[in-house]
This record gives structure tokens, sequence and C-alpha cells, in this order.
């Protein structure tokens, strides 16, 4: 077994999600077990980085005696998930209620052909607003409790396998998508408007989970794609620079070449700032400080406003510039 010093637990953990993606053993020397299983929850990879890990660390390591037993439980809950999908789909084709599928499942079987590596907390569908209701009693009436409505957002809990089923009647950074559900028999999206909404959802959250970031490095490497059209996507949206932070940090961490994207000087500008404030995210997990001080939740705004490319373009080069100096304050 190769030995390589590491000199933090969130190296480690950077080391491990470049060697997962790789299908490669993990590089290690000694590791700081309870901080890297700290890192670990809270990025969401044990799935991913466990095949590697065990060609590097014998099974009685204390790192992966927790993992194993981690995998086990959530290869479980993984099937039930399964289950209760299947079911979902069955009762929504009875009624001929069209939908997506949003992450989870599918995700996992289309980038990791049937084999539990995401790690998958519920369901979430994307259904039209106007069949909502249909929805709504068709679950209710087959062992589904409605719980709340956030927004958009109507949240479920089938009552005998306590599975959480979110039902979405559009998407925050993509409005209108609901709307274009009937072109989609296969009950996932095409894979160019797929890419988009991977990377639009990751950089909605300032890319805090590295498990989202493994799945657009696979996406990317797996399925063909029409860049046209994933740029004439993204631009529908004014989401574009969403595609451009992806296309850097699988770059960036995974050694991927990726095509030349259109972008203009404001985009480069707000997208070196974002990726900026995803690094401070990274940090703040790895020194276990969630607000990490009163200056995150502003960062954690102004990303946000920086992520839609619908700005005056001179003002927001002044913005950016202006924080561009800022910044090294923090």
């Amino acid at each position: 077994m190769a030995r390589v010093s590491t000199t933090t637990p969130a190296e480690f953990i950077a080391e491990a999600v470049k060697a997962a993606f790789n299908g490669v053993p993990v590089p290690i020397h000694t590791v700081d077990v309870p901080e890297c299983l700290r890192i670990i929850q809270a990025h969401q990879i044990d799935m991913m980085i466990y095949p590697s890990m065990k060609k590097s660390f014998a099974h009685d390591h204390p790192l992966m005696q927790v993992l194993q037993k981690r995998v086990l439980t959530k290869t479980r809950w993984y099937l039930k998930l399964r289950h209760v999908l299947e079911y979902v789909h069955t009762l929504f084709e009875k009624e001929a209620i069209p939908y997506v599928n949003l992450k989870g499942v599918m995700l996992n079987d289309l980038l990791y052909t049937n084999s539990c590596r995401r790690n998958i907390r519920d369901i979430d569908l994307l259904v039209s607003p106007d069949l909502i209701e249909k929805a709504k009693a068709c679950l209710s009436a087959n062992g589904f409790e409605f719980k709340v409505q956030l927004s958009e957002e109507y949240c479920f809990i089938h009552t005998e396998h306590g599975i959480y089923l979110e039902v979405h009647t559009d998407l925050i950074l993509m409005k209108g998508l609901s709307d274009q559900l009937q072109q989609y028999p296969s009950h996932i999206l095409d894979a160019d408007t797929h890419f988009v909404y991977l990377c639009a959802h990751a950089a909605k959250h300032n890319w805090q989970n590295l498990q989202w970031l493994i799945d657009i490095g696979m996406f990317y490497q797996k399925i063909p794609l029409n860049w046209t059209r994933v740029s004439e996507i993204g631009q529908h949206y004014h989401i574009r620079r969403s595609v451009l932070e992806g296309l850097c940090l699988i770059q960036e961490w995974f050694d991927l070449k990726t095509p030349a994207f259109p972008s203009t000087f404001a985009d480069r500008l707000a997208i070196s700032f974002r990726l900026w404030f995803a690094h401070y995210n990274w940090a703040c997990v790895a020194r276990n400080k969630p607000y990490d001080g009163a200056a995150r939740p502003l960062f954690r705004a102004l990303a946000r406003v920086a992520l839609v490319s619908s700005w005056s373009g001179k003002w927001e080069q002044f913005f950016f510039r202006l924080f561009a100096r800022i910044k090294r304050l923090f």
C-alpha cells in the first residue's frame, strides 16, 4: 500500500474525492479518523469514496469500520427509496400525471449503473402546477401523508417506510420547466437540460456539497452533450454562470478537459467571487464553523445575487471589482 503524507483531514478528503472519481486507491498515510468522518458526512460522500477507500485500508481500520456500517445502512435506505419511487410511478401512471425525477435514485442509476453510490435522503419529483391537487389526492389516498407546503414544494411522507417525497411545481432557477413535462415520457430530463439543472442546483447552494461536484464530473464524462444547446438553455434561464462554474470546478478537481463556453467579463468576475466563496464554504465545513462569523451570511446573499446574469453589465463590473478589494479583508 502506497503511503503519502497528508497534512490535514480536509486535504485527505480532497485526495479521496479525486481518487474515487478516477476509480483508484486513496493515497494515505495517517488520518484523524473522527475529523475525516465528520467531513465525509458533511459532504455526503461516504458512498462515493468507499470503493476507493477499500483499496487502501484494511477492513478493520477504524475509518473503514464506521464507513462499512454507514454504507450498509444507506444501501438499505436506497432500496427502500427505489421501492417507494416505483410505487409512486405506478400511481402517477395510473392517474396520468406527468412527472420528472430530480436527482435521487434515477440520477444514481444513470451515472453509477445501479450500484448505490449517492447519498439520497428523499425523493424529488417535478409536477405541473395544474396537476398538483390531483397529485396530492392521489398520494394521500395511497399511503402518503401530506406534511407541509413550502412555496412551490409540497412535502409528503410515506407512512409505512418513513420516506419523504417532495413534489415541486417549479424550480427556483428554472421557472417554466414544469410546463414542459409531456416531452419527458421516460420521467428524466434530456441530457442538456439535466446537466444545466445539476449545475444550477449545486450553484444555488454555493457548491457546499462535494457529492454534487462528483455527479457533474461523472455526467460530463459519461453523457454526450450538445454544448450549443447547453448554452442556450443556460441563457434562457439566466443561469449560464452555473454551467461555467461547474466546468471550472470539474476541470480544477478532476483535470477534465472542458469545452470553451461563452462568457462575458462580468461573468468571469462574478464566477471568480462565487468560487472563492465556495472554497470559503468548504473551509468552514473543514473547520467545523457553520457560520464562521457575521460575514458568511452576507457572502452567501451576495453569492446568490451573483449567480443570475441579469444585472446591467456596467454596474455588475463595478460591484465585483469593488468586492475583489473588500474580500481581502476576510
